[in-house]
Order: C-alpha cells, then sequence, then structure tokens
C-alpha cells in the first residue's frame, strides 16, 4: 500500500509541475466540453454513471499519455501508417506490444460509447467519430507539446480498439434486452 500511495504522489507531484501540465490540462477540458456538448442522451442515471465513468477514463488517457510524459528534444511526427507493420515484417518483434496496448487503450471507452449509442440509428458511426477526434487530439498534443510522437498508426489503432468497444457495447446492451424478455 506505502508503495501505491508513494506512486499516486509521485504522479501528482510531477502532473501539477510544470507549464506544459497546465497547457495539456487545458486542451483536454475544451475536449470534454465539446463531448459533453456532443454525446447524445444523459437522461438515465444509468447514461449519466457510464457518462461519468467514460469522462473519467478520458482523462485518464489523455493525462497518461500527455500530461505525465516528460517533455523530449522536439517535435516528433510519423505519418506512415504502415510504419508497425514494416517492422514487424523486418522481423521485429517490438511493436506488437506497443499495437496491442493501443488497441486496447481505447477499449474501454468504446464499451462505454457503445452503451450509450444504442438509441441513435447512426450512434455506432458517432462513437467512432468522437474516438477518432480524441485519439487525434491526444496525438497532436503529444507532438504540439514534445511530449511524445504524433503516429497515425497509433490514431488508427486506438480508433479500431474503440469501434470494437463500441460493438461490445452494443452486443451488451442487446444481450441485456433478450434476457429481460425472457424473464
Amino acid at each position: 500500500m506505502d508503495y501505491l500511495i508513494s506512486d499516486i504522489w509521485d504522479y501528482l507531484s510531477y502532473a501539477i509541475a510544470g507549464a506544459v501540465e497546465y497547457k495539456a490540462m487545458s486542451i483536454f477540458i475544451a475536449m470534454i466540453c465539446l463531448l459533453i456538448v456532443l454525446l447524445p442522451g444523459k437522461n438515465t442515471i444509468r447514461e449519466r454513471i457510464i457518462t461519468a465513468i467514460l469522462l473519467i477514463f478520458l482523462y485518464l488517457v489523455f493525462s497518461a499519455n500527455v500530461m505525465a510524459r516528460p517533455v523530449t528534444g522536439g517535435q516528433h511526427v510519423n505519418l506512415n501508417p504502415l510504419d508497425p507493420y514494416q517492422l514487424l515484417l523486418q522481423g521485429s518483434r517490438s511493436m506488437i506490444p506497443e499495437i496491442c496496448e493501443n488497441l486496447i487503450l481505447f477499449l474501454p471507452s468504446g464499451i462505454c460509447m457503445g452503451l450509450l449509442s444504442t438509441k441513435q440509428e447512426h450512434g455506432a458511426a458517432l462513437a467512432a467519430l468522437y474516438l477518432f477526434i480524441f485519439s487525434t487530439a491526444v496525438e497532436v498534443s503529444q507532438a504540439l507539446l514534445y511530449v511524445g510522437i504524433l503516429a497515425t498508426a497509433d490514431i488508427i489503432h486506438n480508433t479500431l480498439g474503440g469501434v470494437a468497444g463500441v460493438f461490445i457495447g452494443r452486443w451488451i446492451v442487446k444481450l441485456k434486452r433478450k434476457l429481460v424478455e425472457r424473464c
């Protein structure tokens, strides 16, 4: 337990310290405000709880990928979406964990958005668009604040993971409806 508390304290001490974090937090707050305005239907308690979980998760993703990273020596951009696969074809296995992490990273937020978007005709497409925009914002923020690499492959993997989550969330809702109908 002592390690957990010291890790949290170290994170907070670092995250609150510099100007980069304040800029990153401003970008994140603007994105969340946009999401709140655009996110459909927050009428029921269940939808409000899922929305709160979604916002907390998006904050954690943004915080871990932008705010908690140290400033690098400059702006890094990799616009080749096939770069990880080219390395895999050359025999390098170093990209497999990164690809999997990027796919999994947006899966929970996709599930939340899938649970929220079942009432709309184009809900899955809108959720995918929101996830794409958020992923792009994270990657662009990393480049603009010199804390990471803007990689188009990461945007694609994050969005694909989020879309998979949307379909899982929608499947959960359909499964729940079938179970309720049987009872």
